[in-house]
């Protein structure tokens, strides 16, 4: 969906600038729903998980195997000798990658260990906190807000006012709410 010209040319004062395509948004997830979406994306897509054991700097990887209750399933825990280390009751901290998504959490522990068929998996509680940053991959907009046109959106039930704009998403301030709602990459 291109940008439409009307938008950028249609009133005269500040001119709207584009942000870089690397830009980078940055937030502390903290609400338990959100925190299970994201790793449920990277579970989808079979990403791969950075452990980093607190007593060993050599990084291990593993996979999402699923997300039950409030517990993170890790499975194949690479090199092997990272195994040992989950088996220590060693805290870690875990990252991911997937499409411009990063994501980090530290001072996670194994809670359970299980096998089946003789292959281990482990359960991990799921993070109170977790950094959630995304790299966007479109041009954004920002538009002042003497410019700023009112929309309704139907994620949430009320009028705010469109503060960004990009070809797959936009940003938009509800009137009660002091923070954007995104939608969008």
């Amino acid at each position: 969906m291109a940008e439409p010209a009307s938008v950028v040319t249609a009133h005269p004062g500040p001119r709207i600038q584009a942000q870089t395509s690397r830009e980078i948004q940055t937030a502390y997830l903290s609400d338990p729903a959100e925190i299970i979406s994201v790793l449920k994306e990277l579970r989808d897509e079979r990403a791969e998980l950075q452990l980093r054991f607190d007593s060993d700097t050599k990084p291990y990887r593993a996979k999402i195997l699923d997300l039950i209750d409030a517990d993170l399933l890790i499975e194949d825990v690479q090199p092997r000798q990272g195994l040992k280390l989950i088996r220590q009751d060693q805290t870690f901290t875990f990252s991911g990658r997937i499409h411009g998504l990063y994501v980090h959490s530290s001072d996670n522990r194994i809670s359970k260990v299980e096998s089946e068929r003789g292959v281990a998996y482990f359960h991990i509680t799921l993070p109170q906190q977790m950094l959630y940053q995304e790299r966007r991959k479109t041009k954004r907009y920002n538009l002042p807000l003497r410019i700023a046109p009112t929309v309704a959106a139907c994620e949430y039930s009320g009028i705010g006012m469109m503060t960004e704009r990009s070809s797959d998403g936009s940003s938009t301030y509800p009137r009660e709410a002091a923070e954007p709602y995104s939608r969008g990459l």
